[in-house]
């Protein structure tokens, strides 16, 4: 009897031991999984947002009609093509204004502003397939420098499946 005694406290000391044992391994697992978190945390870059194009529409009232607002008629496009990997460029309306770049293009909106064009006409910014949209944007903000109120966007046409 004195046997099984002994065996029975040694078999709970290596149990009890065991258990304090697999304790302490835990912790330097937790310590690990921690750590990796915030170096994943840390040396992910994280990209810039593409910017915020903000849009002021007019107060709901439920079902009160809107106030009545006459629509310029004669809108100005300015179109945006491919012109390889990271080059594009610009078309206004029927092409016979081609300027070269974003300087060029708000030179000419600001000089067509108050003469050919009012402050309220709508000015359309049609990208075709493919273009950038840091392109976009930046036709969108020099609609803006120019002046114009009125910016939209035209949808872009999906490429065709022969192409």
């Amino acid at each position: 009897m004195n046997r099984s005694v002994s065996r029975s406290r040694k078999n709970k000391r290596a149990v009890g031991s065991a258990g304090a044992h697999g304790s302490r391994m835990l912790t330097p697992l937790v310590d690990i999984a921690f750590l990796l978190l915030v170096g994943l945390v840390v040396s992910v870059g994280f990209a810039n947002g593409e910017g915020i194009l903000t849009a002021k529409f007019p107060a709901a009232c439920g079902g009160c009609p809107g106030p009545q607002v006459n629509t310029p008629t004669r809108p100005m496009t300015v179109h945006i093509e491919t012109r390889g990997e990271a080059d594009y460029g610009l078309r206004i309306n029927d092409g016979t204004a081609r300027p070269a770049r974003f300087a060029d293009l708000r030179e000419r909106l600001t000089a067509w502003r108050g003469t050919v064009f009012r402050d309220d006409n709508p000015v359309i910014i049609k990208p075709e397939h493919g273009v950038r949209w840091t392109h976009v944007v930046n036709a969108f903000h020099t609609a803006q420098r120019a002046g114009y109120r009125n910016i939209a966007f035209a949808q872009v046409a999906p490429p065709d499946e022969n192409d």
